[in-house]
C-alpha cells in the first residue's frame, strides 16, 4: 500500500532537529494506530441480522420482566408526548372479533366481511400496559401516542390525530422524520413476516 502523505521533515521538537526518519515513524506508527481501530470496531460490531423466534423470545422476556419503554419521544414548549409504535396484520385470526367492550362502527356491522379489528385490538394492548407504569396518562392524547398501523399501511384515528398536531405546529422537519420511522416500522415487520413464511414453507417441504 501506499504510504500517507507524510508532515514536512522541518522544524525541531523539544529543542531536537525534526528528521525525514523521525516523520517516516511516526507516519508508521499512525497507520499502525488505524488499523488496529478498525480492526477492533470490526471485532466488535454486533450483527444486526436476528430472526424472528430470537425477536420474538427477547420481546416475551422483557414482559415478563415488566420491561416497558416507548419508541420516540417528543419534546414540545408545552407538551411531552410518548409514543409507542406497533404493526399489526389484519389478517390475523386473533383480530377478526372486536375487543370486549368495542364499539361496533356502523360500517363494520353493515359488512362484516373483510372486516378485522386489529388496531382496535393493539391500541387497546399498548394502552394497559403502559397504564401499568404512568397510570392515567396512558389515556391521554396529549401524553402518550399507541400509534397503531397494520401492515397495509392504514393507521389508528389517534395516530392520524398526533400526525395533524405535528403538521398544525409547522413541524415539517419533525413529520418528516416520523413518517420515515413508521414506514421502516411496516417494512421490518413485513420483512420478518415473509421471512417467518418462508421459514415456514421449507419446513414443510423438509418433512415430505
Amino acid at each position: 500500500r501506499d504510504r500517507i502523505e507524510l508532515e514536512p521533515s522541518v522544524g525541531s521538537r523539544d529543542g531536537h532537529p525534526i528528521t525525514l526518519a523521525d516523520n517516516i515513524a511516526e507516519a508508521d506508527a499512525r497507520q499502525v494506530a488505524r488499523r488496529r481501530q478498525k480492526r477492533r470496531r470490526r471485532q466488535n460490531r454486533v450483527p444486526k441480522a436476528q430472526s424472528v423466534a430470537a425477536f420474538r423470545a427477547e420481546r416475551q422476556r422483557q414482559l415478563r420482566e415488566g420491561y416497558f419503554r416507548g419508541d420516540i419521544g417528543i419534546l414540545a414548549p408545552l407538551r411531552h408526548v410518548t409514543i409507542d409504535v406497533a404493526v399489526s396484520n389484519p389478517a390475523a385470526m386473533s383480530y377478526i372479533k372486536p375487543p370486549e367492550g368495542h364499539d361496533i362502527p356502523a360500517a363494520f356491522a353493515a359488512d362484516p366481511i373483510g372486516r378485522n379489528y386489529a388496531i382496535a385490538h393493539r391500541e387497546i394492548e399498548k394502552r394497559n400496559r403502559h397504564r401499568s407504569l404512568v397510570g392515567d396518562a396512558a389515556d391521554d392524547p396529549h401524553s402518550f401516542v399507541p400509534f397503531v398501523m397494520t401492515a397495509c399501511g392504514e393507521i389508528s384515528k389517534c395516530s392520524a390525530t398526533f400526525l395533524h398536531w405535528v403538521l398544525e405546529n409547522n413541524s415539517t422537519r419533525a413529520f418528516t422524520a416520523l413518517i420515515t420511522k413508521f414506514s421502516a416500522a411496516v417494512a421490518r415487520y413485513n420483512a420478518m413476516a415473509s421471512l417467518a413464511w418462508v421459514r415456514r414453507l421449507i419446513a414443510a417441504r423438509n418433512r415430505l
